[in-house]
């Protein structure tokens, strides 16, 4: 017999509460938990990063800039992915966000290679490049 048909519900209620405020505090507690879970890098906006730094650099020097910025974006979006992809995967067994705990949210970095990309692409079509 499965161990877990025995539990009643109200071995779950929240500091003492009844089941029925349980019932209602319930849902919050899941919202709380969803918005622990890392976003995938699809739907990560790009920071803003200034374009200042790269506006005196050459074109060369922005493509080779550009390639190795979208190397480094390539590698966070990859990592990003895996953590979204876990937190997803376990918010159906042990609902929390198992990714992030064990990864950590990288969606800062994701944003700011993002905007690194941005401020270099804005820098190459204001130098002719």
């Amino acid at each position: 017999m499965n161990m877990l048909a025995n539990i009643r519900w109200t071995q779950f209620s929240f500091a003492g509460a009844t089941s029925r405020t349980a019932m209602k505090r319930a849902p919050i507690a899941a919202v709380l938990l969803l918005a622990a879970c890392a976003k995938p890098p699809e739907e990560i906006a790009a920071a803003a990063v200034p374009t200042a730094p790269y506006m005196g650099k050459s074109c060369a020097e922005l493509a080779a800039l550009e390639a190795k910025a979208q190397r480094a974006l390539a590698d966070v979006e990859e990592r990003q992915r895996v953590t979204a992809q876990e937190d997803r995967d376990s918010m159906w067994a042990v609902h929390m966000p198992v990714g992030t705990m064990r990864y950590g949210d990288r969606e800062r970095e994701v944003a700011v290679a993002k905007g690194e990309l941005k401020a270099i692409a804005a820098a190459r079509q204001s130098g002719g490049c």
